[in-house]
This record gives C-alpha cells, sequence and structure tokens, in this order.
C-alpha cells in the first residue's frame, strides 16, 4: 500500500511497480557524473587530457592530470577512484591510448570543460 499525492487515497502497489520504479531510479542514478567522476575529468583537462593508471604492490591507482587517486593508509580512495575510471570509460568519456595512458574523448573534452567552466 502506498498513498498517492495526487488524491491522497491508499493504492495497492504492485511488486512490478516496484521493480519499475528501481529501475527508472537506477538508470537516472547511473547517468548522473559523481563528485569523483568530476574532479578527474577537470584534473585531466588541465593536464592534456590525458589519465594513467599504474599498477603498484597495492594494486592499481589512477592519475587524471597532478590527481593521483592514492592514500595508503585508506584503500577505499583507491577503489571508488578506478570505479570512477570505469564508469568514465563506459560512458565513453575516456579512452585507451597506449599502455598505462587514457585520454579524454571528444565527448570528454567537452564534459571536462563545461565541469570547469561552471566551477570558475
Amino acid at each position: 500500500m502506498w498513498k498517492n499525492p495526487e488524491n491522497g487515497r491508499r493504492e495497492e502497489c504492485q511488486f512490478s511497480d516496484l521493480v519499475k520504479f528501481y529501475e527508472i531510479w537506477a538508470s537516472w542514478k547511473d547517468a548522473q557524473l559523481t563528485e569523483r567522476e568530476k574532479e578527474m575529468l577537470v584534473a585531466a583537462l588541465h593536464k592534456e587530457g590525458k589519465i594513467y593508471v599504474f599498477g603498484t604492490s597495492a594494486g592499481e591507482f589512477v592519475r587524471a592530470g597532478s590527481l593521483n587517486c592514492i592514500d595508503e593508509a585508506d584503500p577505499s580512495v583507491r577503489a571508488r577512484a578506478l570505479e570512477a575510471f570505469e564508469k568514465l570509460a563506459r560512458r565513453g568519456l575516456i579512452r585507451h591510448e597506449s599502455g598505462q595512458l587514457f585520454c579524454l574523448s571528444g565527448s570528454g573534452f567537452d564534459v571536462a570543460r563545461k565541469l570547469a567552466e561552471s566551477h570558475l
């Protein structure tokens, strides 16, 4: 049961309605850039669009421009940065160049410039 905000009546809600709502919400949420993704795009923009993924004894970490996404005391920093990097790649905002080097795509540069301008 849920209360319909339009008429104030209690209405029955089907499980399939909840699933549909969750799918729509998840799709919307996934379409939004996280603060870490925005930070990485803008940092890369200021260094010719370059992003590196380096391997260390602790695992891989991301360097976007001059932003090093690693904290030896907090492994979640590295994990969140790698997750943001993967999402940017899935969105087509970064592309692999060679070896450890990735660069902003054309769309990535467009988004990064808009973000940089909005933070002025």
